[in-house]
């Protein structure tokens, strides 16, 4: 396994390959660690939030550490060889805040004659448009392809995308209005599905 970052006040990257035999009840129970990151007290979203340059970060008023974690998609329970190479590149400014990512895993079943490769690539923007109001959008991409010479074999496509504006309405509360489009297809045992949502959400946030 290999891991390597780079964090400073307003850059921080990462790269990390790992390589293992487990199988998906180890990958459920041992999730990916991302790392501990600051958030606003409330706040679950990653792109809101940043990696500390160092280890004795001080919170300030209001902020709080939060552990990101990822989890595996794969649905069977055989022995799997599981290759993955993620990428993170993140930037944080007074007003802005951005980061992308991509993932490439292969996962080798060594008991089921099955190949499953997943490419996905993730951007997250933030934009603090005043002190009391925040956009944030977000888009994901996702392509799985599973090979077999006697299962069955097939692709899979997903996109998400969302945007999400905040207004603080003082201390504790707030109120957000948030658009997402889902578009998913694919042939190995997956419906395929299109929505588009609108939600209105009233956040309170307890001292």
């Amino acid at each position: 396994n290999v891991s390597f970052s780079y964090n400073r006040k307003h850059l921080r990257t990462s790269l990390t390959y790992t390589e293992e035999v487990t199988n998906f009840s180890r990958l459920v129970s041992n999730p990916e660690n991302l790392g501990v990151f600051v958030c606003t007290d409330g706040i679950t979203n990653l792109t809101s939030c940043f990696q500390p340059a160092s280890l004795d970060y001080e919170l300030q008023a209001g902020e709080s550490f939060t552990q990101f974690t990822t989890l595996s998609t794969d649905i069977t329970d055989d022995a799997i060889l599981r290759k993955a190479l993620n990428v993170e590149i993140g930037y944080r400014g007074r007003r802005l805040n951005a980061s992308v990512s991509g993932q490439y895993s292969t996962n080798d079943s060594l008991e089921l004659d099955r190949n499953q490769t997943v490419h996905s690539y993730n951007a997250n923007l933030g934009y603090r448009l005043s002190r009391l109001t925040r956009i944030d959008a977000k888009i994901t991409l996702a392509e799985t392809k599973q090979r077999s010479e006697t299962l069955a074999s097939g692709d899979t496509d997903s996109l998400l995308a969302e945007l999400t504006h905040t207004r603080d309405l003082g201390q504790s509360l707030s109120i957000n209005l948030s658009t997402k489009y889902t578009d998913r297809e694919g042939d190995i045992g997956i419906n395929d599905l299109t929505d588009r949502r609108i939600s209105l959400g009233l956040v309170y946030k307890y001292d």
